[in-house]
């Protein structure tokens, strides 16, 4: 249990999946909205690849962390922060019948083996479509043609499989800090990479993604490191053509700015970046920014474009000037496991939140370039929405929720 446990811990340290569970609500089988949707190559700027240091193995879970799979052999695993566990695990002995409430708020992937008999309503293959969707009709907006072309949008986590069929095309840098040769690729890595550019399952499709990949679990020099990895892309902005310069850094990691070793580090590099035009989107920019922004639960099942299907503000910093809240919860996302494999993810924490903004102000640079993030914040605020509902009997309002389209309209006015 020891690689378990290690990797748990650093789980906690990037603020992953940290969410409240939610019941089920009945699946229409009937529902159309669950149909695959993916953008073609010709949609990404198609910038040369300037560096591909490494190409990180696809993980096996069930070799990484045998012992774990071991208590899955004849049962479904207790719930925890994953919902109920269920990735890359062989659930062919096992009655499922009577637990639908548990599958719903479980976690799966592509290499999860299923016993012939389901639970009436629970389709896995139906479920991993629907949560392709980023949701609150950034599809539409794709459509036309808004995905991010020619924006630089460059992500700073953990190790990434860059053979991913969701971003490898879009992907043009990828470099490693204090990883070890041989480690594989990493959940949170391919989880946030598809979030912001993947091709059927992230906001911007069309956008050139910079990758730099870390390890962070060292909490004495976090700051120092993360700092230095900033430094490195804000250096290779330097040398980008200038219309399709790095627009935004998604970090997936809070930050203590005044205890940690690096802290000093770390203001400089934010202060450099903010008189670069690059916007550093971490969990934390609300302790250095007027600025914050929510992740959103979500009924389970429910059409993911439909406002009034998210229900709470959860996960985030504090209250500011101007708040806005982004999809969490209940998405499907790239997996480590294989090139072409994917996630569905129950739950949901702050670090789903940060690529998906990320990806949406990389839309928000494509249609109007001159935008600043202190712009496109205060208009996401003043456009947001509200949601308003009642589910399992109980009544449920979620604040701030971002409205793309009425972003995208604003800016498309302001261009002309």
């Amino acid at each position: 249990m020891k690689k378990l446990i290690k990797i748990l811990s650093i789980v906690m340290l990037l603020s992953i999946l940290v969410a409240c569970s939610k019941e089920e609500e009945t699946y229409n089988q009937e529902e159309t909205y669950n149909q695959e949707k993916t953008y073609n190559q010709d949609e990404s700027n198609n910038q040369e690849v300037i560096s591909i240091i490494r190409h990180p193995e696809a993980i096996d879970y069930t070799v990484e962390y045998p012992e774990y799979y071991k208590e899955k052999e004849d049962k479904l695993p207790e719930k925890n922060d994953f919902g109920y566990d269920i990735r890359s695990t062989d659930l062919t002995s096992i009655d499922l019948t009577a637990d639908y409430d548990k599958l719903l708020n479980a976690s799966f992937d592509s290499k999860t083996i299923w016993p012939s008999i389901l639970p009436a309503g629970f389709d896995p293959s139906e479920i991993m479509n629907l949560y392709k969707n980023p949701g609150l009709n950034v599809r539409s907006l794709q459509d036309r043609g808004i995905t991010g072309k020619g924006v630089g949008i460059a992500i700073i986590d953990t190790t990434l499989l860059v053979d991913h069929t969701e971003y490898k095309d879009q992907l043009k840098y990828y470099n490693e800090h204090r990883i070890n040769e041989d480690e594989p690729a990493s959940l949170h890595g391919a989880a946030v990479a598809s979030i912001a550019v993947g091709k059927s399952v992230g906001v911007a499709p069309g956008a050139d993604l910079y990758y730099v990949a870390d390890n962070w679990n060292n909490d004495d020099h976090t700051n120092g490191f993360a700092a230095e990895d900033i430094n490195e892309i804000l250096d290779l902005n330097e040398t980008l053509p200038n219309k399709n310069r790095i627009r935004v850094i998604s970090i997936s990691w809070g930050y203590d700015d005044t205890i940690k070793e690096g802290h000093e580090k770390i203001e400089q590099a934010f202060i450099r970046a903010k008189n670069e035009g690059v916007l550093v989107l971490s969990p934390s920019i609300d302790s250095r920014e007027n600025l914050g922004f929510f992740g959103l639960e979500k009924i389970p099942l429910s059409d993911p474009d439909d406002y009034n299907n998210y229900t709470d503000n959860v996960f985030g910093g504090n209250m500011t000037k101007y708040n806005i809240s982004v999809p969490m919860s209940f998405r499907t996302m790239a997996s480590p496991t294989g090139e072409n494999d994917y996630a569905v993810y129950s739950q949901g924490g702050i670090s789903w939140a940060t690529p998906y903004l990320a990806g949406l102000y990389v839309l928000a640079c494509q249609v109007y370039p001159d935008i600043t993030y202190d712009q496109f914040w205060k208009l996401a605020y003043d456009t947001s929405r509200n949601s308003k509902g009642v589910y399992n009997g109980k009544g449920y309002m979620a604040n701030y929720i971002v409205n793309p389209v009425a972003i995208i309209d604003e800016l498309e006015k302001m261009s002309n």
